[in-house]
C-alpha cells in the first residue's frame, strides 16, 4: 500500500498488491487491483495469467475464455502462449475440470522469481 501511495500510476505496485490479495484468496479485490495494474502496463504478462486464474477459480467460463482471448493479443511469450491456448482449447471443447486445469506460472516479485504465483 505503501508503494501506491508513492505512485498511484505504478503497474508494479498494483500487480504487487493484487499478486498479494490473490493468495489470500480475496478473489475480487484481487481482480479490482490487477485490473489497474493492466490499464497501466498492458504487456506485463503475469497480469494477465493471475486474471484469467482468477476467472478459473471463480468458475467464469466465458470471461476466462474473453481474458484468454485478450491475453493471447499481448502476451509476447511464447511458453505462456502455448498454454493459454490449451487451456483454450479444453474450455471450447466444455472441459471445465480435472487434472491440469490450473493456471501455474512463474511470477517475478521485485528481483525475486517464484515457481507459482503463491509459491
Amino acid at each position: 500500500m505503501d508503494a501506491l501511495r508513492r505512485d498511484s500510476r505504478s503497474a508494479g505496485a498494483y500487480f504487487n498488491l493484487g499478486l498479494a490479495l490473490y493468495c489470500d484468496a480475496k478473489f475480487d479485490l484481487s481482480e479490482n487491483a490487477l485490473r489497474a495494474a493492466v490499464r497501466l502496463d498492458p504487456s506485463r504478462n503475469e497480469i494477465h495469467l493471475l486474471l484469467v486464474s482468477i476467472d478459473l477459480r471463480l468458475s467464469r467460463w466465458d470471461e476466462a475464455m474473453n481474458e484468454i482471448d485478450q491475453s493471447l493479443k499481448t502476451i509476447k511469450n511464447d511458453e505462456a502462449k502455448t498454454r493459454l491456448s490449451e487451456l483454450r482449447s479444453r474450455l471450447r471443447r466444455g472441459e471445465k475440470s480435472g487434472a491440469g486445469f490450473t493456471l501455474e506460472f512463474p511470477v517475478r516479485v521485485g528481483p525475486t522469481m517464484r515457481p507459482s504465483p503463491c509459491g
